[in-house]
């Protein structure tokens, strides 16, 4: 198997997960998660930033707060993972109309030939 994604975790991280482990702060509230909002807030230009608990929550509010509509069309590589397109279907589209697959390995390659199609969405 090649892993995807290979987590680097050094001397500093594990501190900072033992802080989380001897004050009891190890889900939903914290210095850190507040920390990390404010910065994340701050990084953004906004009053007010929000963390949730994976990634797979992460796409379902994003996908939440753009207003995905049943018929939107959304465009997904097919070198992914799931939630990705469980986070179209949570948000009440169960149809994703359209699946980049040019057979080039990810499929990101192959962005530029949506360009004139993504600009009459975007102007």
């Amino acid at each position: 198997m090649i892993p995807v994604n290979e987590p680097l975790l050094g001397k500093r991280e594990e501190e900072l997960v033992l802080e989380c482990l001897r004050t009891g702060w190890i889900s939903s509230a914290g210095k850190f998660i507040e920390d990390f909002e404010q910065c994340w807030a701050a990084y953004c230009g906004k009053r007010y930033g929000i963390a949730v608990s994976n990634g797979t929550a992460a796409l379902q509010l994003a996908f939440a707060c753009i207003g995905l509509k049943p018929g939107d069309e959304v465009i997904l590589p097919t070198f992914t993972i799931i939630s990705c397109a469980l986070a179209v279907i949570y948000n009440g589209d169960g149809n994703i109309s359209s699946i980049l697959d040019l057979g080039c390995g990810t499929g990101n390659h192959a962005l530029p030939l949506f360009g004139t199609r993504l600009r009459n969405y975007w102007g």
